[in-house]
């Protein structure tokens, strides 16, 4: 207490004008007593600065590890206030926080006490809050200092600190989860081309990587940058895949012919009726007006595919006994025409069912050929191509064209004649070019009486 005696012993001086000895020892100024001070005959002012010099000269080298202490206004009790800060991590990433508090012990209970919270470095972690509770963010990776100071009445009287390191995350893998297209559908004329863009979601996956690819390359191609090249008239759905976790995407594709600016005026199908066991299918025949019309593609709907189902390509199914009705419907101004088709109670596959396909009562059928041209195009690497039917039929010079671009693939045509089942094969490599008529067909029949390559066998 020595101090702080000899802080009141200057103050006493200086409120009463007393003389001031030359040297005066702390240990003199340790006996003056205050109880012979009459503290009622001083002033308001004498007592402020009696009050002011207790607070820079006061404190004793051993009061509570060396906090600031302060006078009542009788100069008889000390005041003390002590501050604690800590946050609940002491290590977080960037782009994240952790709390902190501030705790304060004191006897004051009365005093203005006030918190700031402060960091050394905010580019690295910086501090939010009022009062006893903050907040700190990591902002990029580095170390930073946070500092509580306690204030009381105004003046500074304790302080705090504790340190954060803030560290970068490890970059976390994001995986594909869809992918979408910019365009579902496609017109293009003959020789055109048009750029279709994929947006894999989600954006920010790690491997956006995709394939293109086209089940019928004969009526339209894709590249891997997804530009859609129409070739000849007719229809093609383009598939885009993810690399990661298999999502696709379709483009169906139609081309026409650019030389015509002809509209659709009316639509046939053949045949108008047919009657189809279970499972059994066949392929309805559809003609357009005018035949150079600029868009000539069709779409197919059944009126029950709990019945009889039905593909793009004009295949129907049965599926259960009952009747029902395939509408075709031309795309260029929706012109309509109809089968009705009837399922009976058979199976096919079963003792007397013909597991056979039923076709239209003509030999040349153009959809019959696009079917088995596509197939041949779409087919895997030395497979093999089936085309049934209930009459010899003809290929067209699509197939032709087919088989020279897959000279990999072998063609079986199977088909009743006389009384007994036949099946004629085309070798992979065959060049069916050679034998197309005048009209650009390859008959059956014709082929079967060839011996140069081609396989005819009679099943019963």
């Amino acid at each position: 207490m020595k101090y702080r005696f000899f802080a009141i012993f200057l103050a006493l001086v200086m409120a009463f004008g007393l003389a001031v000895p030359q040297t005066v020892s702390a240990a003199e100024a340790d006996e003056i007593n205050l109880d012979d001070i009459n503290w009622d005959e001083l002033s308001e002012e004498d007592l402020a600065a009696l009050a002011i010099l207790g607070i820079l000269l006061g404190g004793d080298d051993d009061d509570h590890g060396g906090h600031d202490h302060y006078f009542d206004e009788y100069g008889y009790e000390d005041y003390y206030a002590y501050v604690t800060a800590s946050c609940a991590n002491g290590t977080i990433n960037v782009g994240s926080s952790t709390a902190a508090q501030a705790y304060i012990s004191t006897n004051a209970s009365s005093a203005s006490l006030e918190v700031r919270w402060s960091s050394s470095n905010n580019s690295v972690a910086s501090v939010s809050g009022d009062g006893n509770y903050a907040y700190v963010h990591g902002r990029k990776a580095g170390s930073a200092t946070i500092t509580t100071d306690l204030y009381m009445e105004g003046v500074k009287v304790d302080t705090d600190s504790f340190s954060v390191t803030v560290k970068q995350p490890a970059p976390q893998y994001i995986s594909v989860n869809g992918i979408s297209v910019s365009d579902t559908s496609l017109n293009l004329p003959a020789g055109a081309s048009w750029h279709v863009y994929a947006d894999v979601q989600p954006n920010n996956a790690n491997n956006k990587g995709v394939s293109w690819s086209s089940n019928n390359s004969y009526v339209a191609s894709v590249d891997q940058s997804g530009e859609i090249y129409g070739h000849n008239a007719g229809q093609a759905t383009i598939t885009v895949r993810t690399k990661e976790n298999g999502y696709q995407a379709y483009i169906n594709v139609t081309v026409y012919n650019s030389g015509s600016n002809a509209h659709v005026e009316k639509v046939w199908v053949n045949p108008t009726t047919v009657t189809l066991a279970i499972n059994q299918y066949m392929y309805i025949t559809p003609s357009v007006y005018p035949a150079d019309a600029a868009d000539t593609s069709v779409v197919w709907t059944s009126a029950n595919p709990g019945i009889c189902t039905v593909t793009e390509t004009g295949k129907i199914t049965g599926v259960a006994p009952g009747s029902t009705v395939i509408t075709c419907t031309s795309r260029d101004g929706g012109k309509t025409a109809t089968t009705a088709v009837n399922v009976s109670t058979a199976v096919a596959g079963q003792k007397n069912v013909t597991t056979n396909p039923v076709v239209g009562n003509t030999s040349r059928s153009p959809e019959m050929c696009f079917t088995v041209t596509n197939a041949i195009l779409t087919a895997p690497k030395g497979g093999k191509v089936d085309c049934p039917a209930v009459q010899p039929m003809a290929f067209d010079a699509n197939v032709a064209l087919a088989m020279k671009m897959r000279p990999d693939v072998t063609v079986n045509a199977s088909f009743p004649f006389q009384g007994h089942n036949f099946i004629l094969t085309l070798p992979a490599g065959y060049d069916l070019s050679k034998h197309l008529d005048a009209q650009g067909y390859a008959e059956w029949l014709a082929l079967c009486a060839l011996k140069d390559g081609v396989k005819v066998t009679m099943v019963n």
